[in-house]
């Protein structure tokens, strides 16, 4: 038995209308739609992009789920979900890409927009280590802790050692996120980030700033509030 030649048409229509006008008309389910009809050749995916929605709730926590979690929608396979995933993730690596990764900060702003990038898609809570020259040149980024959604694990040593490894690093600036709830500082936050600056003083490394990203996409560093030790 044949395709429908009707199924043919409408996933042309789609690509073509995607191609004349980018996806900011589409509607979130018609974007997975059109997404999904590269994971799913011989279904109608729109009814399976309706589903995701309904499930999840938007896009991005579509894509925030995991695989797991996205094979429990009719018509979600390993394939399908394993694209779902991809997206986020290479968003992040275009982004980051883009921004470039050996650079001076000009403004407090761009050093945000850098980590919005850097937490694009994480769905566990991450911490990472950005290292400065004296020009304020960034030298490295280094991820040194991940957790589950409350609770990123990782030790001051790593820290100090990830110093010592690049020893034209004079500053530095923690990062972490909250993938869900606000971008405010718990108690073990801001006494994890005494230890850490007094750690870092030891090696006269100088500890400028501990900023907290949100799943909102909001940022909260500790220097601008004046809660920074």
């Amino acid at each position: 038995m044949g395709v429908d030649p009707r199924f043919v048409n409408h996933r042309e229509r789609v690509r073509k209308r995607f191609l004349q006008e980018g996806l900011e008309h589409f509607e979130q389910h018609n974007q997975l739609e059109l997404l999904l009809f590269y994971a799913i050749p011989q279904r109608d995916t729109n009814g399976i992009a309706h589903d995701l929605i309904q499930r999840f709730g938007s896009i991005s926590r579509v894509m925030d789920a995991s695989v797991e979690e996205l094979m429990t929608v009719d018509g979600i396979g390993e394939r399908a979900a394993v694209l779902l995933k991809l997206v986020p993730a290479l968003a992040r690596s275009y982004t980051l890409d883009h921004l470039g990764k050996v650079r001076t900060f000009q403004t407090d702003e761009e050093l945000k927009e850098y980590l919005l990038a850097l937490y694009t898609g994480c769905t566990k809570e991450r911490v990472y280590l950005l290292l400065f020259d004296n020009r304020d040149t960034l030298l490295r980024t280094v991820q040194i802790g991940e957790g589950d959604l409350t609770a990123a694990l990782f030790s001051t040593r790593d820290i100090v050692q990830q110093v010592l490894l690049y020893n034209k690093t004079t500053k530095v600036i923690l990062s972490h996120n909250h993938p869900v709830g606000l971008a405010l500082p718990s108690h073990a936050d801001q006494t994890a980030t005494d230890e850490i600056q007094r750690a870092l003083s030891s090696v006269e490394v100088t500890l400028y700033d501990h900023i907290i990203v949100s799943g909102n996409r909001e940022c909260y560093s500790l220097r601008e509030r004046r809660i920074f030790p």
